[in-house]
């Protein structure tokens, strides 16, 4: 009986759950207002890296993802990250990754404590840059935890979410996703995608309230039904 009371409480709540988002109801809603190129440094030259740590330290909050030039091939593996991108509020910092990384500026950064990183699926981030960098990232919040208190039936992405938080369309061309990050100079579509996956993890975050537990909001885009 017991167990009959289990799988019936696990079929109700299962069935109160939303519905994800479709990609036709995500395609109504406006454009991501999101950084435009004037708002994208990328970061090169000691100073650069000295006056961006700094901002970044004050801000004690950033939007936080890497970009990795695809594997094709089966069994093939990354070498990546190419490229670490950083969002404040207003700007993103773009970090290309070649021959001579930032090892210095990037501890600093992604192993502080202090410095709270937000983003979508850092668990591969983390993984990638411990292995080609020996970095342990510290201080990072992965969103698709807060966001499951929205009750949807599947883990929100990106998209999805700040479609559901932010009522608005995030573009995630799979051209560009799929694209060489490992190429200099980077283009500027892959500017404005890295730049603006990182930021839009921002913008939730703030949406939600700046959550480091589960948060309980109300979502101001699509429901679901």
């Amino acid at each position: 009986m017991q167990k009959d009371v289990n799988v019936s409480a696990s079929a109700s709540k299962k069935s109160t759950l939303k519905p994800h988002p479709t990609k036709d109801e995500i395609a109504l809603l406006p454009a991501f207002e999101g950084l435009q190129l004037g708002q994208i440094v990328i970061l090169e030259s000691p100073d650069q890296f000295d006056d961006a740590l700094a901002l970044i330290q004050a801000a004690g909050v950033v939007g936080f993802d890497t970009e990795s030039k695809p594997v094709f091939t089966k069994g093939g593996k990354s070498d990546g990250p190419h490229v670490v991108q950083i969002a404040l509020n207003d700007r993103a910092y773009i970090v290309p990754i070649g021959t001579n990384p930032p090892i210095e500026f990037l501890t600093a950064v992604l192993g502080s404590k202090e410095i709270i990183k937000v983003g979508f699926g850092l668990k591969s981030d983390r993984s990638h840059l411990r292995r080609k960098f020996g970095i342990l990232v510290q201080g990072d919040v992965e969103l698709t935890q807060p966001l499951r208190a929205l009750g949807y039936r599947q883990r929100l992405g990106a998209k999805a979410a700040v479609a559901v938080v932010l009522g608005q369309n995030l573009n995630k061309s799979k051209s560009v996703t799929t694209s060489n990050w490992a190429m200099r100079p980077l283009q500027k579509p892959q500017l404005l995608y890295a730049a603006n996956d990182a930021f839009s993890a921002l913008k939730i975050f703030r949406a939600l309230g700046s959550p480091l537990q589960p948060p309980h909001t109300k979502t101001k885009a699509i429901q679901g039904s």
